[in-house]
């Protein structure tokens, strides 16, 4: 205690050339000064700590951010496929890690898919009509349609498949071709005329007296073999029918 105020302090003794103690070097400091240079030392380690995690906050929010926004991107790819649009992603492809990867084999994914769909609509342009059917469940549904009017009639989608395949071909197939066209397109025979073939088709003529070719081709089978899906396909074979005709 130095004058009533607290101090550390510390003695040296001072000798002389024999050894003997002639003399005492006396240092001090007042606990004020020393306990406020600790405070301070603690202060700017907490502040440096402080900063440290909020960069720490801001970098990982920022890669968050980056990697919501990448899988809001490849979710938004995958809605456009499923309404038959194909965009690809143009942001973050460069990156080096599996966000960028992933971002990438979705486009991919994009590009192998459209070109599916134009190999599929060269196919698909050949016939007027082409619709799956569960044979299981009973119900269709249109994959394509060249004829405006029957799409209209038949529409996208719908139950009592085999109802509604006979009623269009009672009101869509000429008197001449009607009988062996409902034979045709019975579903419930559909499984023992499959049982050993993939496909099978039958010429016909529409009301319009124009040659038509139906076919069943089969899409899915179950693990016995019984057919639970068929693809059902009308295709225009007019010009080809009355060209044989032409030259006989």
């Amino acid at each position: 205690m130095v004058a009533g105020t607290p101090f550390y302090v510390a003695y040296v003794p001072v000798t002389d050339d024999g050894g003997k103690v002639v003399a005492m070097a006396f240092a001090g400091v007042s606990r004020q000064s020393v306990n406020s240079q600790i405070l301070k030392y603690i202060f700017v380690m907490l502040m440096i700590g402080i900063i440290c995690l909020l960069i720490a906050i801001i970098v990982a929010s920022g890669a968050a951010n980056k990697m919501a926004e990448a899988v809001s991107l490849m979710n938004g790819s995958i809605m456009h496929l499923v309404q038959n649009e194909y965009v690809k992603i143009d942001k973050y492809l460069n990156r080096g890690d599996e966000i960028g990867q992933a971002l990438n084999d979705t486009n991919t994914l994009v590009d192998t898919l459209h070109d599916m769909r134009l190999q599929f609509n060269s196919i698909a342009g050949i016939f007027i009509t082409v619709h799956e059917i569960d044979l299981s469940e009973d119900t269709f549904s249109e994959v394509q349609c060249n004829n405006e009017q029957l799409g209209k009639v038949v529409g996208k989608s719908g139950a009592m498949a085999g109802h509604v395949i006979r009623a269009l071909t009672e009101d869509y197939t000429d008197p001449g071709s009607r009988d062996s066209m409902l034979d045709f397109v019975d579903l419930k025979l559909l499984n023992e005329r499959l049982a050993q073939r993939q496909m099978i088709s039958e010429e016909f003529m529409d009301s319009d007296r124009k040659w038509r070719r139906a076919r069943f081709v089969v899409s899915d089978r179950s693990e016995t073999g019984q057919v639970r899906r068929v693809m059902f396909l009308t295709e225009d074979i007019d010009m080809e029918k009355r060209g044989i005709a032409s030259d006989l």
